[in-house]
């Protein structure tokens, strides 16, 4: 990403860079496929618009242990914004800090994209920005950085998740944490 936006770069400038990915996205890769429909997502979890044919912007997240996934979802741009808008501005400003000093840019996903570990086999979460049937963006992130993300959100905002996840998947232990939703 430095060399295509030059430097270190800010969230304007992610926004840009995201604006201009079209023309080199991927097809989705399996890997980010639903392990329950085998396909990639067709829905977003919260107002249940359909994907595939939207041209909207949308989320996908998958958490592993081991080689198992064991929480998966996609989120429309429009209600992964009003998510991200509930987090407190001490949440927000922590966390965008946190990826702006830690994030490295790679096409590898073995690998922590924030310190770097190879140590993702154990856990690790994969976020991918989509649109339509095609990968814009991906970013792996393990497990112990995925921890200190959540060290770093405040009580409005682990309640913000906490009902997130109560909301659209009921059963589902609160401590079974995905990484933050970004505000982009």
């Amino acid at each position: 990403m430095q060399d295509e936006i030059g430097g270190d770069f800010n969230f304007e400038d992610f926004q840009y860079f995201l604006s201009h990915m079209e023309r080199e996205a991927k097809p989705i890769p399996q890997i980010l496929y639903s392990v329950y429909s085998g396909a990639p997502f067709s829905n977003c979890v919260s107002c249940e618009r359909h994907l595939q044919e939207s041209p909207i912007l949308y989320q996908v997240q998958k958490v592993f242990r081991k080689k198992r996934v064991i929480f998966e979802y996609s989120l429309c741009f429009e209600c992964q914004q009003g998510l991200a808008k509930e987090y407190s501005q001490e949440s927000t400003e922590k966390l965008q800090n946190f990826f702006l000093e830690n994030y490295v840019m790679t096409e590898d996903m073995h690998e922590c994209h924030l310190c770097q570990s190879q140590e993702v086999e154990k856990e690790h979460t994969l976020l991918a920005l989509c649109l339509g049937e095609k990968l814009l963006f991906s970013s792996t992130i393990c497990g112990l950085c995925t921890e200190k993300m959540q060290g770093l959100l405040s009580e409005q905002t682990r309640k913000t998740m906490g009902d997130f996840i109560q909301e659209n998947f009921p059963g589902v232990p609160e401590e079974l944490a995905p990484a933050p939703v970004f505000k982009i």
